[in-house]
């Protein structure tokens, strides 16, 4: 799918984005971020880690506000791409993982852990073993957000379709089909806080489209 439609495997809103109008969405996501990332009082800026940074939508602008950033993504052709179109040099790195943990990466090394639009295309069990990565590779003053589905709201386009019909356009458009997954707000929020987790705030989201109920959480570790 990565080596098909990048852009719009990424962000299905639009078939044909242009580069730069692509990482515009970018920026004005990362932009509101920091505005949350400030009001919530969080200070440090060194390490940040965009998890599922396809091509670098948001990797490049978090590099605009930290001075080292890694995008860690499972598709070989998207981190091909990613690389090729940094703009940031050394301060910006992308790694491949098809791993189901975080390994790659030591205890307590980024500052910021961010993930959006890709925890709801994995089961529920792989969600939440990546979860509990990000909050051993999260800094002890650091801060995690990441979105995640919580329940169906209603049907897409697709949902009236048959499922063989269904996958068929997927696979036609983007080169493959997209599952789409959730966890319950209060069955995540405790197993962030069984953790040793503290969810700072919760704000709604429109990442995994009309048809669900979704959530920004925002968690920092607390104190011993």
């Amino acid at each position: 799918m990565g080596r098909r439609n990048p852009f719009t495997v990424i962000l299905t809103t639009k078939m044909n984005w242009n580069k730069e109008e692509f990482f515009e969405t970018g920026k004005k996501e990362i932009d509101t971020l920091i505005q949350d990332v400030e009001r919530l009082e969080i200070v440090p800026r060194g390490r940040a880690l965009d998890f599922g940074c396809g091509v670098g939508r948001l990797t490049q602008s978090l590099a605009d506000h930290y001075m080292e950033v890694v995008g860690v993504d499972i598709a070989p052709s998207m981190i091909e791409l990613a690389g090729e179109m940094n703009r940031h040099g050394g301060r910006c790195t992308y790694v491949l993982n098809e791993r189901d943990d975080l390994r790659v990466f030591g205890d307590s090394r980024f500052d910021l852990v961010y993930s959006n639009i890709t925890l709801q295309h994995m089961e529920p069990r792989y969600a939440f073993r990546y979860i509990r990565e990000f909050l051993r590779v999260l800094s002890g003053d650091g801060l995690l957000v990441f979105h995640m589905p919580s329940e169906r709201k209603g049907r897409n386009t697709l949902d009236y379709l048959p499922r063989r019909l269904s996958v068929f356009l997927q696979r036609l458009i983007l080169g493959g089909a997209m599952e789409m997954y959730g966890a319950p707000r209060n069955v995540l929020t405790e197993f962030i806080e069984d953790l040793g987790g503290e969810v700072r705030l919760i704000k709604q989201s429109g990442g995994a489209g009309p048809s669900w109920e979704t959530y920004e959480y925002f968690v920092t570790m607390r104190s011993p």
